[in-house]
């Protein structure tokens, strides 16, 4: 497989919109870069371990970080049918750096744009794929960058449309991704998913592009059948867990006077491939949540 990149768009919802659909959940293997990949792709361990950068972020405590962290990945080992344990392990003084092998959050404080990152974008992750084969891929790391710069963290509120963001919704999405999850939908049809259509952000799928303030913490339906997918336990494998990876039903178009966010002010996915060794490491950018909406005050004490 030859080095290239790709870039799509996602939208982020921040208004309540004028009709649902129904959403299938999506994995590594619906992405264009994984057209050949036939296994459910995760951790090999049901307990990947996650860390905090040191630097903290320059709204909220650290340790009010680590306990949204633990949190928002806690609500995805909850479900019954899932054999998921990941482990928020303190602070690190590793970075979001490729190839390192650690799996990180960091808070951008300056620079995201240098990132090559659009100052629309609340949190991006960036996942490490290995070939094992050319049909079998697994997750070997992880980083999720926070967008700092842009908005302002807190751990009660953050109203959708806002400059102002609820650290756990956010981090719930981006646990999903680095668990394995795809967006269930994208603007337009983007990357090859289904066209996202109206949906009441009360009832949306955490997976959805989308911030609807703090509804996003709680998972729907449609998360819990993926992360059940991906990390069945031994019952939901004896009984079945559904293995079905995409579709929408209902498709209905985004118009701009539902109060909806142009996708070109929002987001990216960005695909890189290298060779390693006897196999490809794939990185991926999975999630890409943001919409512009002002740049919020300059403050003292960023770091």
């Amino acid at each position: 497989m030859s080095p290239r990149t790709m870039l799509a768009s996602v939208v982020l919802f921040g208004a309540v919109l004028t009709s649902s659909v129904a959403l299938a959940f999506r994995t590594t293997r619906d992405l264009p870069e994984a057209a050949l990949v036939t296994n459910a792709v995760r951790w090999a361990s049901n307990a990947p371990t996650v860390y905090v950068n040191e630097r903290g972020s320059a709204d909220l405590a650290t340790p009010d970080l680590l306990s949204a962290a633990q949190s928002a990945f806690a609500a995805w080992s909850a479900p019954s049918c899932a054999d998921l344990h990941p482990i928020v392990a303190g602070t690190t003084a590793l970075d979001t750096v490729a190839d390192d092998g650690a799996a990180v959050i960091a808070w951008r404080e300056a620079g995201w744009s240098e990132l090559g990152y659009s100052p629309a974008q609340i949190a991006v992750t960036r996942m490490e794929y290995v070939h094992d084969s050319a049909t079998e891929w697994s997750l070997g790391g992880a980083d999720i960058a926070m967008n700092g710069e842009n908005y302002t963290w807190v751990i009660e509120g953050g109203m959708a449309g806002s400059a102002t963001v609820d650290v756990q919704t956010l981090l719930t999405h981006e646990a999903g991704h680095f668990l394995g999850l795809a967006h269930p939908c994208e603007v337009g049809g983007a990357n090859a998913a289904p066209s996202c259509g109206m949906l009441y952000p009360t009832t949306a799928p955490t997976m959805t592009p989308g911030y609807f303030g703090q509804a996003g913490r709680t998972l729907e339906s449609d998360d819990i059948e993926g992360i059940c997918f991906l990390y069945p336990s031994t019952s939901a494998a004896d009984a079945g867990v559904p293995d079905t990876d995409g579709g929408i039903a209902g498709d209905a178009a985004i118009g701009s006077d539902a109060g909806t966010t142009p996708a070109s002010e929002a987001g990216c996915s960005v695909s890189r491939f290298n060779h390693s060794g006897s196999g490809h490491i794939s990185y991926i950018v999975m999630a890409a949540l943001g919409v512009w909406v002002g740049r919020r005050r300059p403050r003292h004490g960023i770091r």
